[in-house]
């Protein structure tokens, strides 16, 4: 049989990577930055926080001890002391604003306080005293606990929001 090649089996494995060199389509696309053609850019996380505070627990209570801890819970509450709304939430951030607002039944707005975050904390006992809750007439109330920090509006813009966490109704005597 009569052949066309020349050399021996020694020199073809050198012939061959130098020929694989020339055809590499790998090195040929990366140089065409596959990655820029095909893929969007790595998006740049928002400056605020992505996931919503939730309340785990929530008391009326006369007194907190040890870390906000409400020592009693209390449904009908007397004005002879002083009167707290204590919140157990999960997920705060700083910069966010633990908010208490103390309604009567008809919805009027008695009483706001507030506690700023000022670390992250994964669950944390909060509460708000309702100053002047002694003066306020007897009758049903609720209060609303909501957080208020930065997030987004309707239309996905940065914006502080305030988000309702939980409330609880009881009544003053």
């Amino acid at each position: 049989m009569a052949s066309c090649a020349t050399g021996n089996a020694d020199d073809s494995g050198p012939i061959a990577t130098e020929e694989a060199k020339a055809t590499n389509v790998i090195s040929a696309l990366e140089a065409t930055n596959v990655v820029e053609q095909f893929f969007k850019p790595t998006p740049t996380p928002p400056p605020y926080p992505t996931r919503l505070p939730a309340v785990a627990n929530i008391r009326m209570t006369t007194d907190v001890g040890d870390q906000n801890r409400p020592t009693n819970q209390c449904m009908t509450c007397s004005r002879s002391g002083p009167l707290y709304v204590a919140a157990e939430i999960a997920d705060l951030h700083p910069g966010q604003t633990v908010v208490a607002s103390f309604r009567d039944d008809n919805g009027n707005e008695f009483f706001s306080g507030s506690v700023a975050i000022g670390n992250d904390r994964e669950l944390v006992w909060i509460a708000i005293q309702w100053d002047g809750a002694g003066s306020a007439p007897g009758g049903d109330y609720a209060a609303v606990v909501s957080v208020e920090g930065p997030g987004t509006n309707d239309e996905g813009e940065p914006a502080t929001v305030r988000t309702e966490v939980g409330s609880i109704a009881f009544r003053i005597q």
